[in-house]
């Protein structure tokens, strides 16, 4: 599987959001690199999967929107589907 350095540590306390119109926010920035890694970039979904609260109203929800956000950026492998 291809590697890449990625972030490693993807968490709201590292995302930095602007204000957009209607009360809606878009991410502006990421901060917080100490945790970089080389590997693969399925990992950084893992890490994200792994922030979403079960107890939250409808996890599965927040879990696809992690995966659509992912993909939107870059498209998983064969091997990582």
């Amino acid at each position: 599987m291809p590697k890449q350095l990625i972030h490693n540590d993807i968490c709201l306390t590292n995302l930095l959001v602007k204000p957009e119109k209607d009360n809606d926010y878009v991410l502006s920035g990421v901060i917080d690199f100490n945790s970089i890694c080389y590997c693969e970039p399925i990992i950084e979904l893992a890490v994200v999967a792994a922030r979403v609260k079960l107890e939250e109203a409808d996890p599965f929800k927040n879990m696809m929107l992690v995966i659509r956000g992912f993909t939107s950026v870059r498209k998983l492998t064969n091997k990582e589907q």
